[in-house]
């Protein structure tokens, strides 16, 4: 070699790839030109980074009392609803069926629909009601029980 310099064998004829048993090269071994870029953080000082915009809130508007909700399901071109409602709820038949005939003596459509609750026959009494919302409100009224519960409800 020119110089005086020694062979030492160098690297011709080695395989270079990552192998079993290898590592990987050190930096001193790489050539500049291969070595990670660096990445220069900003100074803090940077007016970009430390001055934000100001986050202002949404916009809410204020509920309106007056304006009521719309209904989910608007009255359909008959101007009314067919709903039923169960309005009782008993373990004994003869007292399913006496209550069934105060509503009919009341002018109410009810009927019986049986189920089980823990093992036990359970009499349920299910009100079908037809009107617009409000007569339907009022219609559940003049049942006289409370707390009735919605089972299903269709546009006429």
């Amino acid at each position: 070699l020119p110089g005086g310099a020694a062979s030492s064998g160098g690297l011709t004829g080695r395989d270079l790839t990552d192998g079993p048993g290898t590592g990987a090269a050190s930096p001193a071994a790489r050539p500049a030109s291969a070595a990670p870029a660096q990445v220069k953080p900003a100074p803090a000082t940077d007016p970009a980074l430390t001055q934000r915009p100001p986050v202002t809130p949404p916009a809410v508007k204020p509920m309106e009392a007056a304006t009521p909700a719309p209904t989910a399901e608007p009255p359909a071109a008959g101007g009314g609803f067919e709903a039923t409602y169960q309005v009782a709820s008993f373990f004994k038949k003869d007292q399913a069926d006496s209550m069934v005939k105060k509503l009919a003596q009341k002018g109410f459509r009810a009927e019986i629909r049986q189920g089980k609750v823990q093992d036990k026959d359970v009499f349920r009494i299910a009100v079908t009601l037809r009107g617009t919302e409000q007569e339907i409100k009022a219609g559940l009224e003049k049942t006289g029980e409370k707390g009735p519960i919605l089972l299903g409800k269709k546009p006429l």
